[in-house]
């Protein structure tokens, strides 16, 4: 599970494939990429934009679940 959001614009993509954005920060996104990981490494990127003064940020999230309950 990978959780972001971004002030003001974001882009979440994972191995180069766009999985989510946002518009403004109090809408961030919450996404199941269980199925989009690939075995071996793997790339997390997000894409911040502030449009308006003052300052911006980018956060993430990644939850990892192991099957063995560790």
């Amino acid at each position: 599970i990978f959780g972001f959001t971004a002030d003001d614009q974001g882009v979440f993509y994972l191995n180069g494939e766009k999985i989510g954005q946002t518009q403004a920060w109090e809408s961030g996104g919450v996404y199941d990429i269980t199925d989009k990981i690939l075995s071996g490494e793997n790339l997390i990127a997000l894409d911040g934009n502030n449009t308006s003064q003052g300052y911006g940020g980018v956060i993430g999230k990644l939850t990892i679940a192991y099957t063995d309950d560790t």
